[in-house]
C-alpha cells in the first residue's frame, strides 16, 4: 500500500511536475511510473506470445525481470484510488494468451428459455432504499 501519490508530480519530493507516464523519467522516478509499469506486469502475461514475448520486445535494462517475474506470481490486484495504490497479494491464476479471430463473437440459439422476471419488487426496493422514483 502506498498513499500521498501527489508526490509523484511534486518537485519537493522528488516528483516531476506536469509530466505523465509518456515521459521516461517519470515512469522510472516517480511512484506513479511505477504504477504505471506495475500494470504492464499485471497483464503481460495475457498477451500472445506470453511474458518473455513481451519483455523482449522491451529496450534492455528497461526494469529487472526479477520484479516483473515476482509480481506476476505473487500480486493478484492492484486498486487505484485518490492518493492510495493498493497491491493486493494472493493466488494468482496462471495466465495463458487469450486469443480470438475474427471482429466478432459467434453465438447461437441454444434452446434454452427462462421464466420471465418480475422486476418491480426489487425497482420498489431500490426506489424506496435510496427515496427516489
Amino acid at each position: 500500500m502506498c498513499e500521498d501519490l501527489s508526490t509523484s508530480w511534486s518537485s519537493g519530493w522528488g516528483g516531476l511536475r506536469m509530466k505523465d507516464h509518456r515521459d521516461a523519467d517519470f515512469r522510472d522516478r516517480t511512484m506513479v511510473g511505477l504504477i504505471h509499469r506495475a500494470l504492464d506486469w499485471l497483464n503481460a502475461g495475457w498477451i500472445p506470445g506470453g511474458v518473455e514475448a513481451w519483455n523482449s520486445a522491451m529496450p534492455a535494462n528497461f526494469w529487472p525481470e526479477h520484479w516483473w517475474r515476482q509480481f506476476q506470481q505473487t500480486v493478484k490486484h492492484i486498486h487505484y484510488y485518490n492518493q492510495l495504490v493498493v497491491f493486493e497479494k494472493g493466488h494468482v491464476e496462471t495466465p495463458y494468451a487469450a486469443k480470438t479471430v475474427g471482429d466478432s463473437i459467434p453465438y447461437g440459439d441454444t434452446g434454452v428459455r427462462y421464466a420471465k422476471v418480475d422486476w418491480e419488487p426489487v425497482l420498489a426496493r431500490i426506489s424506496n432504499y435510496t427515496k427516489s422514483t
